[in-house]
């Protein structure tokens, strides 16, 4: 362990430089740093570091890694203007100007077999109650809990089906791997202005930029990339036409 590395872990810790010097804030992070080298050197020690399943692993989080870094070292070089900030600010109105935040009741579970057959009886239940007793009738592990939703930035199935529901009704939304049920227990209009509006603009548009260029390279990856066997079928027909497509929907 080096001092280069203790100075990485308080910059991604976000300790500022005049702070580095505090023992108090830099024990947790110096104790962090050395739980984790000596779990290392444990593991190492049972060879785990040889382990097949470890090493795809390591080598993904790798390749990740780049694949991260080369696409973000692309978008720096695309500045965001303030004009573009405005104009992505008059477009989504309801993440800023017209912004609205509920305060929702919910329960959660994991997706599988028997909690399928719960949503499956129940899309449209009456209650959380009965959600409620139904998961604990089975020994389905869950979850109830509070909580504050940003109408805006809700997927546009999530808002219609909260605006459509009845006040009093439990509403069943598609959550991934894993199962939610919500109430709406109020909603308060919070306008986000200023300053605060400007930097949520730009972390959302960086996101989105982000997302576009993986989008574009992903294409272009695919259609140099040499398949052979039943693959080469499976990935046939990416083209330059799909790519120069994608390019035009992103600008």
């Amino acid at each position: 362990m080096t001092a280069e590395e203790l100075h990485y872990e308080l910059r991604l810790a976000n300790i500022p430089i005049e702070r580095q010097s505090d023992a108090a804030v830099v024990k947790p992070v110096l104790s962090g740093l050395v739980l984790r080298k000596y779990l290392v050197q444990q593991a190492r020690t049972t060879k785990l570091d040889r382990d097949p399943s470890t090493l795809f692993s390591a080598q993904r989080a790798h390749d990740q890694l780049l694949a991260n870094a080369f696409i973000t070292r692309k978008l720096a070089y695309k500045s965001i203007s303030d004009l573009d900030i405005n104009q992505y600010i008059e477009a989504n109105p309801l993440r800023f100007k017209d912004r609205v935040v509920l305060t929702v009741e919910q329960i959660t579970f994991t997706l599988g077999a028997l909690s399928q057959s719960v949503i499956d009886d129940n899309t449209s239940p009456q209650s959380l109650e009965y959600i409620d007793q139904v998961l604990t009738s089975l020994r389905i592990p869950h979850n109830r809990s509070v909580r504050v939703l940003a109408e805006g930035e809700m997927p546009d199935d999530w808002r219609e089906k909260l605006r459509s529901g009845k006040p009093d009704n439990s509403i069943l939304l598609d959550n991934g791997s894993s199962g939610a049920y919500l109430k709406v227990l109020g909603g308060e209009a919070q306008p986000l202005e200023g300053e605060g509006a400007i930097s949520l603009a730009r972390q959302l548009m960086n996101a989105e930029a982000f997302t576009k260029e993986l989008g574009i390279v992903s294409i272009e990856g695919t259609r140099e990339a040499k398949f052979e066997g039943k693959y080469a079928t499976l990935m046939r027909g990416t083209d330059r036409s799909s790519v120069e497509e994608t390019k035009d929907r992103t600008k």
